[in-house]
C-alpha cells in the first residue's frame, strides 16, 4: 500500500526490498539491511559510518578533494561509484548542475574521453552555474565541456540540454549539485527529469544536509535536496527507480536517497511546486 514497505528474505538467500517506487534484489550478505529503517526509506547509519561522517565534515576534508589540481569538493567513494556507473552506461551527454571550481567537470570530461576513446563516439559535458568567478580557466577551454552561465531552474537549461541530446544522441547521466535547498532542487527535477529517457541516470547530491542521516551535523540548511527528491519521487512514482545497491555500495555517501534510474513512464510529471516564475 502507498507509503508501506516490505522486507523479507527468500529461501534461496536473496533479499528483496519493495519500496513504493522501486524494487531491487541483492545478496542477503550485503550491508543494505543495516542501513534502512523499517519504513524502507529512512537511513539508519551504523556507528562506524556515523563517526566517519562527522570526521569527514568537521575536519573539512570535503573541501580538500581535487581532480588534477582543481577543487572538486566531492566524496571519493561517490566519485568512484560515478565512474563505475558511467563506464557501464557510456553516456554521450553528461549534465552537471553546479560547476563551482570545476574539478568534477574535468573529472567527468576526462572519464568520458577514456570511455569513448576506442569507438571515437562524440560526447559533451554540460555544466551549469550562475557564478564563474572561482571557476578554473580550464573549464571554458576544454573542448568537451560546455559551460552555461544561468540559474539552474531557467528554461534555458532545459532548452540547451534538449539541443545537446539531439547533437549527442545516446544515454544521459545527470547530477544535481547546485543550490541544495528544497525549492531549487524540486524545480530542477521538474524541469529536467522529463528530458531523461528510460535507463538514464540521475544523482541528487548532498542529501545529507539539515540533519538528514546524521542529526548532529549540517542542521543549518532547512528543507534540502533530501526533502525535494523524496517529495518528487513520491508524487511521480513511475518516473524513477531508486538504485539502493549503488547508494550503499561503499558504505558511505554524501547523497543518501540520491541515486536514481529513469523508468519508462509516459505519464506527465506531476509538479510539486510552481516553476512558472524561476529567478
Amino acid at each position: 500500500t502507498p507509503g508501506k514497505h516490505v522486507i523479507w528474505v527468500r529461501p534461496e538467500g536473496e533479499l528483496t526490498v519493495l519500496l513504493a517506487w522501486s524494487t531491487f534484489t541483492v545478496n542477503a550478505t550485503h550491508k543494505i539491511p543495516e542501513y534502512l529503517s523499517e519504513d524502507g526509506v529512512t537511513i539508519r547509519m551504523p556507528e562506524e559510518v556515523h563517526n566517519y561522517h562527522q570526521w569527514w565534515y568537521r575536519k573539512g576534508v570535503w573541501g580538500e578533494t581535487r581532480w588534477m589540481g582543481v577543487a572538486a569538493q566531492k566524496q571519493p567513494m561517490d566519485m568512484w561509484n560515478y565512474q563505475e556507473i558511467i563506464y557501464q552506461l557510456k553516456p554521450t551527454l553528461l549534465v552537471e548542475i553546479g560547476t563551482n571550481f570545476g574539478g568534477s567537470s574535468l573529472f567527468f570530461a576526462n572519464l568520458l574521453q577514456n570511455v569513448h576513446s576506442k569507438e571515437g563516439r562524440r560526447f559533451k559535458v554540460m555544466t551549469v552555474d550562475l557564478e564563474d568567478w572561482q571557476q578554473d580557466p580550464a573549464i571554458k577551454k576544454h573542448p568537451h565541456i560546455e559551460y552555461v552561465k544561468t540559474y539552474s531552474q531557467r528554461p534555458l537549461v532545459r532548452e540547451r540540454m534538449s539541443a545537446l541530446k539531439k547533437e549527442f544522441p545516446g544515454p544521459v547521466w545527470m547530477i544535481l549539485d547546485g543550490a541544495h535547498d528544497r525549492m531549487t532542487v524540486l524545480q530542477e527535477l521538474q524541469l529536467l527529469v522529463p528530458l531523461l529517457d528510460e535507463g538514464d541516470y540521475l544523482v541528487v547530491e548532498d542529501t545529507n544536509l539539515d540533519g538528514h542521516v546524521d542529526a548532529v551535523l549540517l542542521k543549518r540548511w532547512g528543507p534540502c535536496a533530501y526533502d525535494a527528491i523524496l517529495e518528487f519521487a513520491s508524487k511521480n512514482r513511475g518516473a524513477l527507480k531508486r538504485d539502493v545497491e549503488r547508494e550503499f555500495k561503499f558504505g558511505f555517501s554524501q547523497s543518501p536517497l540520491g541515486w536514481w534510474v529513469r523508468r519508462a513512464d509516459s505519464r506527465e510529471i506531476v509538479k510539486v511546486v510552481r516553476d512558472d516564475n524561476p529567478p
